[in-house]
């Protein structure tokens, strides 16, 4: 999808939930509620440079620095344990993951929680 088409969603995605969170304002705190349930749940990941990636485990506050490594036959080094399996058992190309490193590991992180 292009990044215009994702925003122009997101932002009437938003609106849509501001105007229900005015209409019910108990809303707000399961809203709230829900944004720090998954905080907790997902892993999250940021990107440092266009190779370089940090995933951190919000239940343990482990955290890991992942490189982009075309050389390697799952795309990266420095996934968590349990990443490389999933990697491993997808098959995706390494070169199918330099196109788009953040979006794979997105992904990933979906598969994982």
């Amino acid at each position: 999808m292009e990044k215009i088409e994702k925003k122009k969603i997101e932002s009437t995605m938003s609106s849509m939930m501001e105007e229900e969170i005015k209409a019910e304002p108990s809303l707000m705190s399961s809203v709230l509620d829900l944004t720090q349930a998954q905080d907790d749940f997902f892993y999250k990941i940021s990107q440092l440079s266009p190779n370089e990636f940090r995933i951190e485990v919000p239940s343990t506050k482990k955290r890991y620095i992942v490189m982009l490594d075309p050389s390697s036959e799952i795309g990266f080094s420095g996934l968590p344990f349990e990443w490389e399996r999933y990697f491993k058992e997808m098959k995706i190309r390494p070169d199918e993951i330099a196109k788009s490193p953040m979006e794979v590991l997105l992904c990933v992180n979906f598969i994982a929680t």
